[in-house]
């Protein structure tokens, strides 16, 4: 219950632990690697200022993805973080993507 006193823990009523800290993850797939993390720290998480017009979610994978840039690797995302203008992204940096996309 350490993550109470923490002034940027995450408050999830649905879930069965309510409280915690929330991370991003970019990990390998076959060995589970992990290329890179963030730790989410509210509204103040600071990326990257070359992405600060985009959404957080597309925020998250290009900061992720940044390392792998150019590389021609694929990233799998849920339907949360996909979208049309992430995957023109990430394709014009040589990565491809494959996800679900919600229309609304």
């Amino acid at each position: 219950m350490a993550t109470r006193r923490l002034g940027w823990h995450q408050y999830i009523p649905q879930k069965r632990e309510r409280f915690g800290i929330k991370t991003f993850l970019l990990c390998e797939s076959k060995s589970g690697y992990v290329w890179s993390t963030i730790v989410y720290t509210g509204k103040g998480t600071i990326l990257d200022d070359t992405f600060k017009n985009t959404s957080m979610s597309s925020q998250v994978v290009k900061f992720l993805m940044k390392p792998l840039s150019e590389k021609g690797y694929c990233v799998t995302t849920d339907n949360f973080y996909t979208s049309p203008k992430l995957a023109e992204a990430l394709i014009s940096h040589s990565c491809d993507t494959y996800g679900t996309v919600s229309v609304t």
